[in-house]
């Protein structure tokens, strides 16, 4: 989007299944000025009301000739040329509407959608860990595993929209990496919450450490898989998973050097976690409006 010199700024705001993070963001300090959450709402019109009105909180006071733009970022798939939510798993009552139509048409600005883990990967890319990479895949790790693209700056969105959900990729039988290296995964194989899990593993029970060492190896072959057809510079590893990073991460970056065929990639690749903490899916959003 082209931005007039008098727009310097953006709202950003990331919908998830648990909360709703708005923000008003400064395109040109690249900061965030002004930021506020509230409980996702259950139904469509409570949390399109809800929605319109923590924009309205945020800009408060910023007069709109002053402001670029709003993105959106929502977990699912997009249809981008039509603006349809296609299927969200987290807030199914939306799937088959236009929430960014509806806030545009009540704001009068020009409003963006976009998958939240591809927003978390084009704020990561552009303003967080992968700043001086130019071919970079993030990865969300939390209940699911999700997928961006950034190319050059830019998200890498496929012929029809769904590029980069990793997630969905086949690793054992008919196990996708969802499976195999979430949350959903740590509960299936030890029958306890992650929290509870990581404080095991933390205190050196065997057991625990054990899973751990299994996501890792999981979460090594899905990023080689990745590098292995993407040959990214970097991957950016974000989400709830992720503070926990300590004790896998050193298993997947093994895992993923034995499965990468280049000899250029298994050398130079690199693996990193998010800078950005929990407010990269919002700023991702707010990137949209540039």
């Amino acid at each position: 989007m082209n931005m007039p010199n008098k727009q310097i700024f953006s709202i950003g705001v990331d919908v998830g299944g648990s909360k709703i993070n708005a923000m008003l963001f400064d395109l040109r300090k690249n900061e965030i000025v002004r930021r506020q959450t509230i409980a996702t709402p259950k139904k469509k019109k409570k949390l399109l009301n809800q929605l319109i009105q923590l924009i309205e909180n945020v800009i408060a006071g910023v007069p709109k000739s002053r402001i670029a733009g709003i993105g959106l970022g929502i977990a699912g798939e997009i249809d981008f040329q039509k603006g349809i939510l296609l299927n969200s798993p987290n807030l199914k009552f939306l799937n088959g509407t236009r929430p960014a139509r509806t806030v545009e048409k009540y704001f009068k600005l020009k409003t963006g959608m976009d998958n939240d883990a591809n927003c978390f990967a084009l704020a990561e890319a552009r303003l967080g860990a992968g700043r001086s990479f130019k071919n970079v895949v993030g990865i969300t790790l939390g209940t699911g595993v999700g997928g961006g693209i950034v190319i050059n700056g830019s998200l890498y969105h496929g012929a029809f929209g769904s590029a980069g959900e990793v997630g969905w990729m086949i690793l054992d039988g008919t196990r996708t990496f969802e499976d195999l290296a979430s949350e959903k995964f740590i509960k299936s194989i030890s029958h306890e919450s992650p929290i509870n899990l990581e404080a095991k593993a933390r205190r050196g029970d065997k057991n625990a450490l054990k899973v751990y060492e299994t996501l890792g190896t999981n979460l090594g072959l899905g990023i080689a898989n990745i590098v292995n057809v993407m040959d990214p510079e970097l991957i950016i590893l974000g989400g709830g998973l992720a503070s926990a990073a300590g004790l896998f991460l050193p298993q997947a970056r093994k895992t993923a050097k034995k499965h990468i065929i280049s000899p250029l990639s298994r050398r130079k690749l690199k693996i990193v976690l998010a800078k950005l903490g929990k407010n990269a899916g919002a700023v991702g959003a707010a990137l949209l409006c540039q």
